[in-house]
């Protein structure tokens, strides 16, 4: 008599990203799914870590990012991990917040600020606040000619909902 089993549970596994495109594999993963800064160039770059990546190029006066809006739900935990680069920037980060305040999870208190040299892979855990959360990757410079690079970027829920 054999070991029956039973249905295949998931338990964080890609079937539960939240981030669309996050891989930065083609153009239209950065144009279908992420959401430009004012006066924000976005570009697709082969320089990533591994791979492609999105390149964020700040405008005149205006530090360069973008962002996507997740629906999540209200008091689950989530695991961000963000893969950065500061390219000619001083600083990079990246925020966790709502649609009305971008930093109220995480990056409020600059916590996620970068100024190192290559690419580095951060990671945190977040409580969702609400039923969409928005996750912001940013250049905090606001050169014109001042770029950041980000890649592999992940929101999952720490435990699997099912």
């Amino acid at each position: 008599m054999g070991v029956k089993s039973g249905p295949r549970i998931p338990s964080r596994g890609s079937e539960f990203e939240l981030i669309k495109g996050g891989t930065f594999e083609v153009a239209t993963d950065i144009t279908d799914n992420w959401t430009a800064f004012t006066s924000t160039t976005l570009s697709l770059q082969s320089n990533g870590s591994p791979g492609n990546c999105m390149r964020t190029l700040s405008g005149s006066g205006v530090r360069g990012g973008a962002y996507q809006d997740i629906g999540t739900i209200v008091g689950q935990v989530y695991k961000i991990i963000v893969h950065m680069n500061k390219g000619t920037s001083g600083t990079v980060a990246y925020f966790v917040g709502t649609t009305g305040s971008e930093r109220t999870l995480i990056g409020a208190s600059y916590e996620t600020d970068s100024t190192a040299s290559g690419w580095t892979r951060h990671e945190n855990e977040f409580t969702a606040s609400a039923t969409t959360t928005r996750v912001s990757v940013v250049s905090r410079d606001s050169v014109s000619t001042d770029y950041s690079e980000f890649d592999m970027v992940s929101v999952k829920p720490v435990s699997s909902p099912l």
